[in-house]
């Protein structure tokens, strides 16, 4: 993982919190220096929508540059997809660079 490209990371939230399988990835990445790697979060949630924040914040924490957190709210909608879109756009921008 240390020389991967841009790192994308979703979940949905569950009962306010990160799923566990996500909670463990995390876990093993805080063993990588992944300072200043580009990142992106997305998830859906029904309710609160709190994961996406957090996994942020997470990849905050290990030095990564989060580019962009998108959430839906259930199933996305057009807005929602074109938000994809364009951090897919700056994500590939920042790559050339």
């Amino acid at each position: 993982m240390p020389n991967a490209d841009p790192i994308a990371i979703g979940a949905p939230t569950h009962n306010g919190n990160i799923p566990g399988q996500v909670k463990t990835v995390l876990s093993m990445m805080k063993d990588l220096d992944l300072r200043g790697k580009p990142s992106v979060v997305f998830g859906s949630y029904g309710f609160s929508g709190e994961a996406p924040d957090m996994i942020a914040d997470e990849l905050r924490s290990m030095g990564m540059d989060v580019v962009g957190v998108i959430k839906s709210l259930r199933k996305p909608d057009e807005k929602v997809l074109r938000e994809c879109m364009e951090l897919g756009r700056e994500i590939a921008r920042r790559m050339e660079a």
